[in-house]
């Protein structure tokens, strides 16, 4: 504190909340036009994918379509294979993400009869759980395809 009895202010970071990072106004002063450009559009993107969390019965329908995907080798149009691939991607993302934890030497939450699970059967197993869940269906489709493979295969 001053002596005159003025209140020193405090710098209090600008919060951007993209990816969760802070920054102070001055180190937004140092950023070029171009990318202040750049940084706002990503703003602007980045509240709509925030507002809309997929749920339960979006994965479930996208779960739907890798499964049939997987068994037919085939869907009949681009909206049902985008959705498959969605699916894949979220669980390959899952496994590949428990993996790097392990080889990290964090605590196993996944243990699987192999060394690895494949995604194909992940699908089948999320499928599963959501058919058999269906009051979960309102929450988070990370937390349900995460609950999914815990409830197949949580280290004990």
């Amino acid at each position: 504190m001053r002596s005159s009895g003025t209140h020193e202010r405090r710098r209090e970071p600008l919060n951007l909340n993209v990816m969760h990072v802070k920054i102070t106004k001055r180190e937004y002063s140092m950023i070029s036009p171009a990318n202040k450009l750049i940084l706002c559009i990503l703003l602007i993107f980045s509240q709509n994918i925030y507002a809309i969390p997929g749920t339960g019965i979006d994965l479930l329908k996208k779960c739907e379509a890798a499964k049939e995907l997987t068994i037919q080798g085939q869907l009949e149009n681009t909206v049902r294979y985008t959705e498959a691939m969605y699916c894949l991607g979220l669980l390959q993302g899952i496994i590949d993400t428990e993996t790097l934890h392990n080889e990290m030497g964090g605590k196993q939450l996944l243990c699987f009869k192999k060394d690895t699970v494949q995604v194909q059967q992940a699908v089948l197993i999320v499928v599963k759980y959501l058919n058999e869940n269906p009051k979960d269906l309102n929450q988070n489709q990370s937390v349900l395809a995460i609950g999914a493979l815990m409830e197949i295969a949580l280290c004990k």
